[in-house]
This record gives structure tokens, C-alpha cells and sequence, in this order.
């Protein structure tokens, strides 16, 4: 699979799906981080343009953008910095496009998300 998490142009990609079709990039906001950071079909998630209020009466403008993050030396899961209203939450991209994504009725507690190698082996993060 193409690493799309490496690009970070604000631009939706165009990608070819599995029926050989040609699609554009989705973006949805990521729950309980509404209007604040969204994730996207591929994999990316993105900062909003956002003013943030300071102390004293003033505002600080935040541009959108691209989120970098870094791989854990762990596990290996990529991870980035989330803040909402001055809070700072770590976590990691596979979750956030998870919640963001894919529909969890049953309020299970993990999916299944090792993918394969461009050899067919398991354990793709």
C-alpha cells in the first residue's frame, strides 16, 4: 500500500480503489475533536484553521495542516499530538481513522487492523 500518511499537501489525493475506479480523498471530522482535526479515507489526519482564545482577551489564528507524526519505537504505530481547548492528547493515527470510519455498534474494544506486506506477509501497521 502507497504510505499516503508521508504527503502533506492539504490537497485531497486521487487514489485507484479495489474496482479499479478513480476516487478522491474523504475527510470526516474525528469524534469528540469535531471542527477541530479531521481524518481522511487514506490514512491522513489534518489540524483545522482555528482561532484559539489566550489569556488576557487575546487569540491565537492556527493554519490547518497536515499532521506529521512519529512512529513509536515500541510498537511501531504512528502517533501524533492532539489539542482541544488546551488539552494535549497523544494518539495514535490507526485509532483516530478507526473511530472516524468505521461504524462500532457494538462498542467493541479493538479491530483488526494488521495489514499485508507488498510480499503478502502479515503485520503491516
Amino acid at each position: 500500500m502507497i504510505e499516503y500518511y508521508k504527503n502533506l499537501s492539504l490537497e485531497s489525493l486521487f487514489y485507484i480503489n479495489e474496482n479499479g475506479l478513480v476516487c478522491c480523498e474523504q475527510w470526516r471530522d474525528i469524534p469528540n475533536f469535531e471542527g477541530v482535526y479531521q481524518a481522511s479515507d487514506l490514512g491522513r489526519l489534518k489540524g483545522l484553521n482555528r482561532t484559539i482564545p489566550l489569556d488576557g482577551g487575546f487569540f491565537k489564528s492556527w493554519k490547518g495542516r497536515i499532521m506529521k507524526g512519529t512512529i513509536c519505537k515500541k510498537k511501531g504505530y504512528i502517533k501524533c499530538c492532539l489539542i482541544k481547548q488546551g488539552k494535549k492528547t497523544y494518539s495514535l493515527f490507526h485509532i483516530m481513522v478507526a473511530k472516524t470510519w468505521i461504524p462500532n455498534p457494538n462498542n467493541l474494544p479493538q479491530v483488526n487492523h494488521i495489514g499485508l506486506y507488498k510480499d503478502g506477509k502479515e503485520g503491516n501497521k
